[in-house]
This record gives C-alpha cells, sequence and structure tokens, in this order.
C-alpha cells in the first residue's frame, strides 16, 4: 500500500497505481508500507487485509484475515484462484454446490465416519487395484452384474448362496 487518506488507500497491482476502499472491520488496520489483501478488478478495489510491512519485517506468525461476519468472493465472468503449497478447508459444514466439480490430484485421502452417494448416471473407475475391507453386512444389488477376472477367483464365506 502506496499512501492511505481516510477510508480510501492508493495501492500499487503489477505496477499500476489504483484507488482501493479499506474494507475490513476495526481494530484492524492497514499503514501505508503495509503489504494489502485486496480483492475486486478493472476499476473497483477493496483492502479486505493487511500482512504487515514489507516482506522481510515481518514476524514469523503465519498472517490471518478474520472476518466478523460472512464472506462472498464472486467473480461472475472470471474465476478464483487459490494457489499456495497447501490449501486447508476448515470448519462446521461444508458445502460444495456447483454444476462440475472436477478434482485432479496425484494422491488423495478421504475419511469419513460414512458415506453417502446418489448417482442418476454412470459411476466408471479405473483402479490399479482395490482392496476393500467390511467389518459389517456387505449388500449390493444390481439389474446386471458382469464380473471378469483373469486369474483365480476365491470366494469365502460359512455360507455361500448363488442362483
Amino acid at each position: 500500500m502506496l499512501a492511505r487518506e481516510g477510508a480510501e488507500v492508493l495501492i500499487d497491482i503489477d505496477g499500476r497505481q489504483a484507488a482501493a476502499w479499506i474494507a475490513i472491520p476495526p481494530p484492524a488496520t492497514v499503514e501505508p508500507g503495509d503489504v494489502a489483501v485486496v480483492i475486486g478488478g478493472v476499476d473497483r478495489w477493496w483492502v479486505v487485509g493487511s500482512l504487515g510491512g514489507p516482506v522481510g519485517t515481518r514476524d514469523a506468525t503465519p498472517p490471518a484475515f478474520d472476518t466478523p461476519a460472512d464472506l462472498r468472493l464472486h467473480a461472475p465472468s472470471g474465476r478464483i484462484v487459490l494457489v499456495a503449497p497447501r490449501v486447508w478447508i476448515g470448519g462446521g459444514p461444508v458445502s460444495i454446490a456447483a454444476s462440475t466439480v472436477r478434482a485432479t490430484a496425484r494422491s488423495c485421502v478421504l475419511r469419513c465416519q460414512s458415506v453417502n452417494q446418489w448417482v442418476m448416471g454412470c459411476v466408471s473407475q479405473v483402479l490399479g487395484g482395490l482392496y476393500e475391507t467390511v467389518t459389517g453386512d456387505y449388500r449390493r444389488r444390481s439389474r446386471a452384474v458382469d464380473a471378469r477376472a483373469e486369474g483365480p477367483v476365491i470366494i469365502k464365506g460359512p455360507r455361500i448362496r448363488l442362483n
């Protein structure tokens, strides 16, 4: 942030100066020389947080942006990009509502007490290996099952019923 006058500040965005309105509730503040967190675009900007003084002068405490009310990030004609070595989404209930959700990861760990899935179309999986351990009942119902194996098939149980 370059300068401040009342609730308006002068910021530098990619070598271009722009005016921004301070949108952080007291007692938080932003001062000239601070690294400001800004949102907006083109000709409308808001300062929503401060990371403190210039890089190298800040303490080792990770920066935090707290708001006493709900926060909504809306990009009607663009996208919101989060880039970090680690992104953490935490809280009580977390909801994701979208027409399409795409997750691409080298590794994925999902730990749940219970999982409920409702699929109206098709589930397609290509697995290198599948290991299932069920401690209670295991029930699978389908109109048709096509199971193929290229090696031996072993079915163990005290009572097996095939119709």
